[in-house]
């Protein structure tokens, strides 16, 4: 039963991110029939109210994506059930943030031409799939939570040990998933002050998270690590650059480099 339960709230906890993904889409394209990033009513202090709420999510996405969280939680859940508990309240906090945004409407440029804004939203969905697709160049499920849950069903052992491989986007940018978020968060015709602020915070986050992130992985995997690093930038592709060849010694880890993305 309780096997049962585990791979239950794990399965709500997938549907919940899926539903936090859609909103969020909705959210920075100003549609959708709940707030917006520049729709609803604004309140005092909405910088202030806004920066607290992208730093109370970045200090949980952060903090327990850390092997210390990962530990104390697990004496609280079962090992199986981790992962999906960091998803739900990931998405949980996250909806909460788009909830509460103050909107600044305040216009910092806007893209009149047709054509531009085709190539803009051409970036804005790209950065998606580029986003979602490298979820799935990696292991999907297991980032989500649904493998642990599958496996504690099983009454399988834990993750694997992380290997060091990686499919084709890891060997472009050394995070595809950041590099998808950065084009979402600032591919947009109508810059406002709010979005500004949104899509800057966000940015700060991600550069000051793969910097500690790039630390964990030296020290798992040392030399191996540094001679990636030195090969393949972390976020913007090298311009004229070859792909490197998926050698053991140039890649990074399968399963790992997802959970260290956060």
């Amino acid at each position: 039963m309780r096997r049962v339960s585990i791979i239950v709230f794990s399965g709500f906890s997938y549907i919940l991110f899926l539903v936090c993904v859609l909103a969020l889409m909705a959210f920075l394209l100003n549609s959708g029939p709940w707030e917006t990033i520049d729709g609803g009513a604004r309140g005092a202090y909405p910088v202030l109210i806004n920066t607290l709420l992208v730093l109370l999510f970045g200090i949980q996405h952060s903090l327990m994506a850390r092997e210390g969280s990962k530990g104390w939680l697990n004496r609280l859940v079962p090992e199986a059930m981790e992962r999906s508990v960091y998803v739900f309240l990931s998405s949980v906090i996250l909806l909460f943030l788009m909830w509460a945004w103050q909107p600044l409407p305040e216009t910092v440029w806007k893209v009149s031409s047709g054509n531009w804004q085709t190539i803009i939203q051409i970036f804005y969905w790209g950065g998606w799939l580029l986003l979602v697709g490298s979820t799935f160049q990696i292991n999907h499920w297991e980032l989500v939570g649904l493998a642990q849950a599958v496996r504690g069903l099983k009454n399988l052992s834990g993750a694997h040990a992380p290997s060091f491989v990686t499919p084709f986007l890891y060997r472009i940018v050394r995070h595809p998933m950041m590099t998808g978020m950065l084009l979402v968060l600032w591919s947009t015709p109508d810059m406002t002050a709010g979005h500004l602020l949104f899509a800057g915070l966000f940015t700060l986050y991600i550069l000051v998270g793969t910097r500690f992130e790039e630390r964990d992985l030296v020290k798992v995997f040392g030399d191996q690590y540094r001679r990636y690093q030195r090969r393949v930038p972390a976020l913007v592709p090298m311009i004229g650059g070859r792909v490197v060849a998926d050698r053991p010694d140039n890649a990074a880890s399968e399963d790992d480099v997802w959970r260290r993305d956060a």
